[in-house]
């Protein structure tokens, strides 16, 4: 998931900022160290390294909120089996580089409640994109509903350990 930060515990050349800082590099050191602190505990496999490493991801996500952050599937659409479609490396970079550009036109997906592209410059085949056409039309919706619950009820199962979760993190999951 992520990778570690090399001897994350001890800089043989620590980085010597300079006073007076402005309120940008403070952010900037900020970050630094929950990623410094993050890449760690994610490195360490227990349960309480498990923990602060989502929670030094949430922090990260909180201390920027202008932060945009991208899923892209770089597999298959569709499960394994007949009528599934891979997803070329042209059409990856076709979706990364239309994240850079800022030319993809985004919907709310109904099943998540978060945004999925609907059309992207170089991907002609919307089933890429939106995979429930793709179970649709090959009259797979209710495989595709069954998944779409499955997965909701393991995301709900796993937050509910965290407690002091912030429970609109738990509602999100219901979009």
């Amino acid at each position: 998931m992520f990778e570690p930060v090399p001897d994350a515990r001890v800089d043989p050349e620590p980085i010597t900022y300079e006073q007076p800082l402005n309120e940008r590099m403070r952010g900037f050191m900020r970050l630094e160290f929950l990623w410094q602190q993050l890449s760690y505990h994610a490195s360490v496999p227990n349960p309480w390294s498990s923990r602060s490493a989502v929670a030094g991801l949430l922090e990260i996500l909180a201390t920027t909120p202008e932060l945009e952050a991208f899923v892209l599937n770089t597999g298959r659409v569709g499960g394994e089996g007949d009528g599934s479609k891979k997803v070329s490396i042209a059409a990856s970079s076709a979706m990364v580089q239309g994240i850079v550009e800022g030319t993809i036109e985004w919907e709310i997906d109904p099943d998540f409640g978060y945004e999925v592209a609907v059309s992207v410059p170089g991907v002609d085949d919307p089933d890429l994109l939106r995979p429930r056409l793709l179970y649709q039309s090959l009259g797979r919706g209710q495989e595709y509903r069954t998944i779409v619950d499955r997965l909701k009820a393991e995301r709900v199962a796993y937050l509910t350990g965290y407690r002091g979760l912030d429970p609109e993190i738990l509602a999100g999951l219901h979009g």
